[in-house]
């Protein structure tokens, strides 16, 4: 038996101990309490806007990888408080990406801006850490990676080492960089209005929403989640269902096809990293409320992918999917800006914030989708649209470049919107059959309330035909196509 084997042995007698006693957070919060002296924060700038004051800082927080390998990860925090502050002890934790080449931060960020409208609307302390993950890195054959690349690389680190060094894994000093901003976050706001902040809401887009969820379960101040573009909790499965509905892997996903990660699916090691990363992992200690944001076009997921996690998750869950955009959410960003503060406004104060449920009765390729709601929407909506082709039950916004050209086209996929059916002032429905050929999506959206204080949610997805064309497609079969 070569090495690898007994290595490989070795991992699964682990991971069969793991199972029987359940998933521990230990092995990321060991991580995150390891002490590390690469922490600390000076005061750079700061300015008035709108009656708030906005204080900028440059911030480092941990050194990853550690040795002399590694990078101390340098960013910038944003402070803004507002010259009235309601809820004092509450920060609404934006983290937010970019690279180390970014100028200090400013009003002529969008961020800061919808930081300090936030900080106006709710008369809350609003923050945000930058750089998250740090980009480039250079820790891998000393070539700087972005951060697609440099998450596929610390997998591919992760699983050649047969899943032994958690450290290795980019989301484990991710975490670290956040509770370590919130650490400063609340040690500068007590120097500034005497204020001791308790609490914490945590939003972020792609990993860094993911990362919130992995903060949240294992820091007991976050009270509130705002994950945008993060529809693939419950890992594995997701991967499955993304395989099963479009025969491949999505463009977007190429870093992790290159590095061959797609390849470990199946093996101990694979499954030591979902045991660490996945949130569902850590879904009892997830029983906080969210408030889940992702567009029905992105490419990193379809847009049903909920049906793998959304039951799943404690604690009081909300949906706003977001039709006509991509991943990047780009089309609507002003507008989901606006949605997190009235859905932050409406938890700080403590408003009952509306009960939503629904049921899908099938029948045929026809079904019929009914909303109840405790409270009195102001507007229903459904949204619907068809895939352009019989050949994958594929909404992407964006897909692979057939000529290899670019990485990747726009696609014919449209969202049309129309009034749901009311049957009463808290009960709505959706009456929908599958198209002649291909596939038909469809969702209701719901709008309460009016003005900053105007709540948005939404249901999950309904895919007719409830069918998935690639059932055979699996990481050996077709794990390595890009579409």
């Amino acid at each position: 038996m070569d090495v690898k084997m007994i290595a490989l042995c070795l991992v699964s007698i682990f991971v069969a101990m793991v199972a029987a006693d359940g998933i521990s957070s230990a092995p990321l919060q060991d991580y995150v309490d390891k002490r590390d002296t690469n922490n600390g924060y000076t005061l750079i700038n700061s300015f008035n806007s709108s009656s708030t004051t906005v204080y900028v800082y440059t911030f480092t927080s941990v050194k990853w990888p550690s040795g002399k390998k590694g990078d101390v990860w340098s960013h910038f925090l944003v402070i803004v408080v507002p010259s009235t502050i309601t809820y004092k002890d509450s920060v609404f934790l934006w983290i937010h990406n970019g690279s180390r080449s970014d100028g200090v931060p400013s009003l002529r960020d969008f961020y800061v801006n919808l930081l300090v409208q936030g900080s106006v609307v709710t008369n809350a302390i609003y923050a945000a850490i930058t750089g998250v993950p740090n980009q480039p890195l250079s820790y891998t054959n000393n070539t700087p990676n972005n951060e697609d690349q440099e998450q596929a690389a610390s997998y591919s680190n992760f699983l050649e080492g047969y899943g032994t060094n958690y450290e290795k894994l980019i989301h484990f000093p991710m975490v670290k960089s956040v509770i370590r901003a919130m650490d400063a976050v609340t040690d500068i706001v007590k120097g500034l209005v005497g204020n001791e902040v308790k609490k914490f809401a945590l939003g972020g887009n792609v990993r860094r929403g993911w990362v919130a969820y992995l903060v949240a379960a294992i820091d007991i101040r976050v009270n509130l989640l705002v994950p945008l573009s993060m529809n693939v909790v419950g890992l594995l499965e997701s991967l499955t269902h993304h395989q099963q509905s479009y025969g491949g892997m999505s463009y977007i996903l190429s870093p992790y096809v290159v590095a061959k990660i797609i390849e470990w699916v199946g093996t101990d090691p694979m499954n030591r990293l979902v045991q660490v990363l996945d949130p569902l992992a850590y879904k009892s200690n997830l029983g906080v409320t969210k408030y889940m944001i992702f567009a029905a076009g992105d490419a990193y997921s379809p847009p049903d992918g909920t049906i793998n996690y959304f039951q799943k998750l404690p604690g009081n869950n909300y949906l706003n999917i977001i039709e006509n955009d991509d991943h990047t959410l780009s089309c609507h960003v002003a507008e989901i800006g606006l949605q997190i503060i009235a859905f932050h406004l409406n938890f700080l104060s403590g408003k009952p914030l509306p009960t939503i449920t629904w049921t899908k009765t099938q029948s045929g390729n026809c079904a019929n989708l009914s909303v109840n709601t405790s409270s009195k929407p102001t507007d229903v909506r459904v949204f619907y649209a068809d895939t352009p082709d019989a050949t994958r039950r594929d909404f992407r916004y964006r897909g692979a470049d057939p000529s290899g050209q670019w990485e990747s086209v726009l696609r014919p996929v449209f969202w049309y919107q129309a009034k749901a059916d009311k049957i009463d002032g808290s009960n709505y429905q959706a009456a929908v059959c599958a198209p002649s050929t291909g596939w038909r999506a469809f969702y209701i959206k719901m709008n309460f309330g009016y003005g900053e204080s105007q709540l948005t949610f939404t249901t999950n997805v309904t895919i007719l035909p409830d069918t998935l064309p690639f059932m055979n497609c699996t990481t050996d079969t077709c794990g390595t196509k890009i579409v």
